[in-house]
């Protein structure tokens, strides 16, 4: 019987490293971690760099074993999962890349997570380090993916029309309770645009037992504001912003809110190209909020893209002006996704004290964001 011996081959650099320690270290299943440990790591990014969590977007420097982040799959998924591994190191230099669609620091040899400009569907990815691709002229025929899709089974305990209403709900209501404090009606709505009146509406009478009252006005300042009160549902007015578990909802529910979402707090531009559906934009004054709507549209296969304004904004309502001083608008841009490049990088000398980060996980791939801009990437 012939016998099997497993050797490993190490770069240049790691031999060198590792040459003069013990060397039964490199036919132990630990070499990887040792060799890891001495090199300083095979793929990092800096501390501000943010990984997708169950409840939403932490900073990667955060990171320990007990915590769970959205390892990628091949087949376009994202599963919550342990990391097998965080490694924290000093940083030396960065590699920048920003385009319109994508910015991303990465340390020379992060590994990048890259598709051929043949495999259109995006299902299979290719590894190339850092250093290398900026070697090879940043070549655009390497494309990276900004989208992804849920694998998991979590569902909130609402219809299908119940969550629809959140939507609404979460985009042009308020509690009437909180405001009022008095009799069953719990949500409310003050609408003067027909075409959100007759959704809202829509969705209220596909809701099984759903009691409400519509008022309209006829005269005074608020003529031809509709208002529109919901009864005994204290379940949906707890949701006047998306929550952290909405994260880790199912695809399906995911894209019902991306498809109830642009009927509210949206904006829409066609394109030239009649090929294409353009580009819609959706505004919040919660941060946390317009995160939430960025994650879900891209959970649908969409790129996106975020920017935010602060100004101050003076409102006419009831015959008196508002004034809000520094008001900051969070917005999010989508459209149909596409196979994007990297662009030229610009070569940063790292601060001194700087660290980079790099979790370990069971595919060697995982989901990324900085600066806002959503990315799969590689991992040691």
């Amino acid at each position: 019987m012939s016998v099997i011996k497993t050797t490993y081959k190490l770069l240049p650099t790691q031999y060198k490293f590792a040459y003069g320690f013990d060397k039964s270290k490199l036919s132990d299943d630990n070499i990887y971690l040792d060799v890891s440990l001495y090199q300083g790591g095979f793929t990092c990014v800096p501390s501000d760099t943010e990984y997708l969590s169950p409840t939403g977007w932490k900073q990667i420097k955060d990171l320990t074993k007990q915590d769970k982040l959205a390892v990628y799959y091949d087949d376009g998924s994202i599963k919550y999962e342990h990391p097998k591994e965080v490694f924290r190191y000093p940083a030396d230099e960065w590699y920048e890349f920003k385009t319109t669609y994508t910015h991303q620091v990465l340390c020379p040899n992060h590994k990048i997570v890259y598709f051929s400009q043949n495999d259109t569907e995006m299902l299979h990815p290719k590894f190339i380090s850092c250093k290398d691709y900026v070697d090879a002229g940043c070549n655009q025929h390497y494309k990276i993916r900004n989208y992804f899709k849920s694998s998991s089974g979590y569902e909130l305990p609402l219809t299908d029309y119940e969550l629809r209403l959140l939507v609404a709900y979460q985009a042009d209501g308020y509690d009437y309770q909180k405001v009022h404090h008095c009799g069953k009606r719990t949500l409310g709505f003050h609408l003067k645009k027909k075409n959100k009146i007759e959704r809202l509406l829509s969705i209220l009478n596909n809701i099984n037992n759903c009691q409400f009252t519509v008022k309209e006005r006829l005269v005074g300042t608020k003529k031809g504001y509709v208002d529109v009160f919901v009864e005994e549902n204290k379940e949906l007015s707890k949701y006047k912003h998306f929550t952290p578990e909405m994260y880790s909802l199912s695809d399906r529910q995911l894209a019902i809110i991306f498809d109830e979402v642009k009927y509210w707090d949206c904006s829409h531009k066609n394109s030239k190209n009649t090929n294409s559906y353009g580009s819609w934009t959706y505004s919040a004054r919660e941060k946390a909020d317009r995160d939430f709507i960025q994650f879900v549209c891209a959970s649908q296969g969409y790129c996106t893209t975020c920017y935010e304004r602060t100004r101050n904004i003076k409102l006419n309502y009831n015959s008196k002006e508002y004034i809000y001083n520094n008001s900051t608008e969070y917005t999010v841009s989508w459209s149909l996704a596409k196979p994007l490049s990297l662009g030229k990088a610009t070569r940063i000398n790292a601060k001194g004290g700087d660290a980079k980060y790099c979790p370990s996980t069971t595919t060697g791939m995982w989901l990324a964001r900085y600066k806002n801009y959503i990315f799969v990437t590689g991992n040691s």
